[in-house]
């Protein structure tokens, strides 16, 4: 959305036209049931919720979702589903807690093989796609790579959403996402490990940092985790046989 502000410039004051992110809370339901309260940027709501219902362990298909109703209106998201299982946390909020813990997942086994160069030219393809970014400077991004070219790709303001909006996506439109390399332009955390451990995603490649403990994760899962790739270098922390 544009809007008009004062920018001052080595003391020269001036009137402009900036471009602002538009950001809005979404609160999904699952029949009468309220489940969480989403803050992110109203686009790609559908697969924002979709996304987010299998990464929280709530689903493990598209095709367990009956209906789901988007009120842009009233800001909510109404999912009927066939059979499922739900955990909120505890205490007086609402909230979703993690159906399946790291620990219990099986280790990743991929023969996948990609020339680092490869990797280094679809992270700038990837730069080149995240439009919303360059006109506001303020959302994450996520794809999606068969390591060829970018399939998918979504931008959101919290690095969690983008990444659950490309699942949906990929959950909706049928992709093996086994197949697929996530790259990510925000930091990689435990949770985006999680994200990427439910879609039996073997390599994620961020511009930004991992911490200590998404790196242990990365190492115990046999996940292929590729840090601060940009212009022509990378940090590889685990599984790095799969970058040739």
């Amino acid at each position: 959305m544009d809007l008009e502000i004062l920018r001052i410039r080595e003391g020269r004051r001036e009137r402009i036209t900036d471009s602002l992110t538009e950001e809005g809370t979404f609160t999904i339901y699952i029949g009468d049931v309220e489940l969480v309260s989403m803050l992110c940027t109203p686009r790609d709501i559908k697969e924002l919720s979709v996304g987010f219902l299998f990464s929280s362990g709530i689903i493990d298909s598209f095709s367990e979702i009956k209906e789901n109703v988007i009120n842009e209106k009233s800001s909510t998201i109404h999912i009927e589903l066939g059979n499922h299982r739900m955990i909120y946390t505890p205490g007086c909020g609402k909230g979703v807690m993690l159906d399946t813990k790291v620990e219990s997942m099986d280790k990743i086994e991929s023969k996948m093989k990609i020339p680092a160069q490869m990797i280094l030219g679809l992270v700038g393809e990837f730069q080149g796609q995240s439009f919303e970014f360059k006109k506001t400077g303020s959302v994450h991004s996520a794809c999606f790579s068969d390591g060829e070219k970018i399939r998918v790709s979504k931008e959101d303001i919290g690095r969690h959403n983008a990444i659950d909006k490309i699942i949906g996506e990929a959950l909706i439109n049928d992709i093996n996402m086994k197949k697929m390399i996530l790259i990510t332009s925000g930091r990689v955390s435990t949770e985006i490990v999680h994200k990427a451990l439910r879609a039996r995603i073997p390599v994620i490649v961020s511009r930004s940092a991992p911490t200590f403990q998404a790196v242990k994760i990365c190492r115990e899962k046999n996940v292929t985790l590729i840090g601060f790739a940009r212009g022509k270098r990378m940090n590889l922390y685990s599984s790095e046989e799969r970058i040739v």
